[in-house]
């Protein structure tokens, strides 16, 4: 069975919805965009990167956020997401994954600052549902002490009321009758 991002999104999320806040595809404030981010209980925030094969892996490490004119304009170039992951950036996570299929990645391949969760996928005996596991390969490392910023607290909470009301539009458009008149 082929495991999709959006399969291994939904395992994540089932093994640490009840220990934090966590999203899928959520950009904290001066950080990039996180395919699964998570605000621990104790305020820490965890990145756990989806990769599904071995280009987008080695494209990752290409990752740049845009200068402002001014910077640009000064010959300042722009940090990859990697430099600022192993300088241990405080507006990044205090813990990094890669999440990949079972045998994408070895250990050995990861920078020191990151973690490997390896995800397995089977279709179970009725072949309706998919049963999925997950083995920590490597622990990630604690990369700073610093617990999110009421900044990424808000943003994250904004995020989570804007897609919970578009959820809810669908389900009204959804339900509407299509025939107004009486």
């Amino acid at each position: 069975m082929k495991l999709t991002e959006r399969n291994i999104q939904g395992r994540l999320f089932m093994e640490r919805y009840r220990r934090g806040m966590i999203l899928p595809n959520f950009t904290p404030p001066q950080w990039f965009e996180c395919d699964v981010f998570e605000l621990t209980d104790a305020g820490y925030f965890r990145e756990y990167e989806v990769k599904i094969t071995r280009s987008d892996f080695k494209a990752d490490a290409k990752k740049t956020h845009g200068l402002s004119w001014r910077d640009a304009q000064a010959g300042k170039t722009a940090l990859t997401k990697h430099h600022r992951l192993a300088m241990a950036d405080v507006r990044g996570p205090a813990q990094f994954w890669y999440v990949t299929p079972v045998g994408l990645l070895t250990p050995e391949e990861l920078p020191p600052w990151a973690g490997l969760i390896e995800i397995s996928a089977a279709i179970t005996e009725f072949s309706r549902f998919i049963q999925m596991g997950e083995h920590e390969m490597k622990k990630a490392p604690r990369l700073h002490g610093e617990k999110a910023s009421d900044k990424i607290r808000a943003q994250l909470l904004t995020s989570c009321y804007y897609r919970l009301h578009q959820k809810q539009l669908c389900l009204f458009a959804a339900n509407e009758p299509e025939d107004y008149s009486i």
